[in-house]
């Protein structure tokens, strides 16, 4: 249980990655935030958690909106009183080519890839900050992060950006 009494805030947790995340750090007893853009899928999620024994809650957040993300932040306190763990998990992946990329979908990819890393990343620290928390931000990034595949620009620059900013946060943030 090396996650008892901790309370973790996973991104883009309603499948995928991000379930498998969500129910692991509940494995290891952590109270843990389902936060996704369908509300109905992160409930089921939440009611898998609670059958091990810990407690959930699901949110709706729609990374891309700093709005969203201050709702994620103050529910989790409101619930659960601190933040020890965020997971900056959400994503989204479209294959287009360079030439045909729209600026919308460019726009789209570097909002909830990279930008709200950032956003979510800058509330979650403060709030710790503000409990005195020693907590951990987990950033999920990609071998695209770190090598170009074809018609995916603004994905490989969205996971490029996570790679080179989750080293200069580490250096910027442990001593605080």
């Amino acid at each position: 249980m090396l996650f008892k009494n901790k309370v973790v805030i996973v991104t883009g947790s309603r499948r995928g990655i991000g379930k498998a995340i969500a129910l692991a750090f509940a494995h290891e007893g952590a109270d843990v935030v389902v936060s996704d853009v369908a509300i109905a899928e992160c409930k089921k999620v939440s009611s898998e958690i609670e059958k091990l024994g810990v407690k959930s809650i699901s949110l709706k957040c729609d990374v891309s909106k700093k709005s969203d993300i201050g709702n994620l932040i103050t529910q989790t306190i409101k619930k659960f009183g601190k933040i020890d763990v965020l997971v900056n998990n959400a994503g989204i992946y479209r294959s287009t080519p360079l030439l045909d990329m729209k600026e919308k979908d460019w726009d789209a990819v570097l909002n909830i890839n990279l930008r709200s890393v950032y956003l979510c990343t800058q509330a979650a620290v403060k709030t710790m900050l503000k409990n005195r928390i020693k907590g951990s931000i987990v950033n999920i990034a990609s071998i695209a992060g770190e090598v170009g595949f074809a018609n995916s620009s603004a994905y490989c620059a969205s996971k490029g950006g996570i790679v080179v900013m989750t080293k200069e946060l580490a250096l910027e943030l442990a001593p605080l």
